[in-house]
This record gives structure tokens, sequence and C-alpha cells, in this order.
């Protein structure tokens, strides 16, 4: 298990025991922490391409495209990511 995980399962079991966890309740405060390569780039299509790497400030859970989190949004649903990528 990682530690992106672990902080998850810490969340809920906070949340479940009768506490309250901001990320829980209101959803991550994700900002901006760097990039990757980009999912969708081949060595024909957009190979520098980046994908934005997310960071919640309020836990520390790091987005790197997982399905359902803001960067396999920017890729996956509204992508692709940028005119920059189309263009490289």
């Amino acid at each position: 298990m990682n530690g992106v995980n672990l902080n998850k399962l810490i969340a809920e079991a906070v949340v479940l025991g009768g506490g309250k966890h901001q990320c829980a309740e209101l959803g991550h405060d994700w900002i901006s922490d760097g990039g990757r390569q980009c999912p969708r780039s081949t060595d024909l299509h957009t190979p520098n391409c980046s994908q934005t790497v997310y960071v919640c400030r309020a836990c520390g859970w790091e987005d790197y495209g997982e399905k359902g989190g803001p960067g396999y949004h920017d890729c996956f649903i509204t992508g692709p990511c940028s005119f920059a990528c189309e263009e490289s």
C-alpha cells in the first residue's frame, strides 16, 4: 500500500469514527505541483507533452492522473491536455 492510499484510508476512518476531515467533507484543495510525461504521449503523437501533477493543500494527497482525479480529468475528460500538447 502506498502513502496516497494510506492517507485516504486514514481520512475515511476519521470520518467513520465521528471526526471531521476537511477533504472527506469538502473535497481536496488541489494545486499544481509540477508535471510528468503525458500518458497519452507516444513517439509519434505529442512526445513532449506533460501532464500536471496535483497535490492537495489540506492533506498532501498527490494525484498523478489516477481515474477520478484532476490529472485524469485534464487529459481524458476535457483533453487533450492543452494546445501546447497538440502543437508539440
